[in-house]
């Protein structure tokens, strides 16, 4: 998605879109790209949370860098890296490597 879009609603972009979305799980769900294959979608979720705990309004409750770092080696996004979404929504997958 672009930054603005208007199925976010009137004076909303999307980080204040995606938070919206972090109310419940379905909703959060759907913000994920429905393209990602099912295997890959939970360190999708994962990198998502991450990033929505990045954005905070509030520096304050930001995390630090050290803890960022830390839930994405968690979340094993390398996994992800692979994956390309073709503009006609088809999916190719090169040198995935599934390894840390």
């Amino acid at each position: 998605k672009r930054p603005s879009e208007t199925e976010f609603g009137e004076n909303k972009d999307i980080v204040s879109w995606v938070h919206g979305k972090t109310r419940s799980k379905e909703k959060f769900m759907s913000v994920v790209d429905s393209r990602i294959p099912e295997m890959y979608k939970e360190e999708a979720c994962k990198v998502l949370r991450t990033a929505v705990l990045c954005t905070s309004t509030l520096p304050a409750m930001r995390p630090s860098m050290r803890a960022v770092v830390q839930k994405l080696e968690d979340a094993a996004p390398c996994k992800l890296v692979g994956i390309v979404i073709n503009k006609d929504g088809s999916e190719k997958k090169i040198g995935v490597n599934n390894d840390k």
